[in-house]
């Protein structure tokens, strides 16, 4: 396994993970045109470039193929990070991939304090992997995803 930077030629290997990813994780949380619109959205080109720019975007190779992918995003205050999006295709999850991301991703910003996220409240998996990882429920809302309501846990761990 190899963790780094993403690159612009990355874009399409990154969409891929996300859209496999998000139509697995949520295909009994989320419609499934809701999912679609989504991905359409937030992983567009523009998107990505974007964030590319702007936050810490971290990639997984396994054997020459980009398994998975971490998104962190300065805040504000220096001394808080949030973890954006971490994506681990179904067939690589479980091996520890996230865990090793997440780690990485933290080593970018060594004056961050705390590190906040944002998960979708019915999914179980990964608020388990959050909790596993330290992360403790700060607040729960609900948000809108191109029309549909999603129930949502703001989690924290300080560091």
């Amino acid at each position: 396994m190899k963790i780094r930077r993403m690159m612009q030629e990355d874009i399409p290997s990154v969409r891929h993970v996300a859209e496999v990813t998000w139509h697995h994780t949520y295909k009994n949380i989320i419609p499934e045109h809701i999912r679609t619109e989504f991905l359409a959205t937030a992983y567009s080109d523009k998107s990505l470039n974007y964030r590319m720019r702007n936050n810490v975007l971290l990639v997984v190779e396994d054997a020459g193929h980009l398994v998975g992918f971490a998104e962190f995003t300065p805040l504000q205050d220096s001394s808080e990070v949030e973890l954006s999006a971490i994506y681990i295709l179904p067939s690589h999850q479980g091996k520890g991939i996230g865990t090793q991301l997440l780690q990485e991703g933290i080593k970018n910003f060594p004056d961050a304090k705390v590190i906040k996220l944002r998960v979708e409240s019915r999914n179980a998996p990964a608020k388990s992997f959050y909790l596993a990882k330290g992360f403790l429920p700060t607040r729960e809302y609900t948000i809108l995803i191109h029309g549909y309501s999603c129930e949502i846990t703001e989690m924290e761990k300080h560091l």
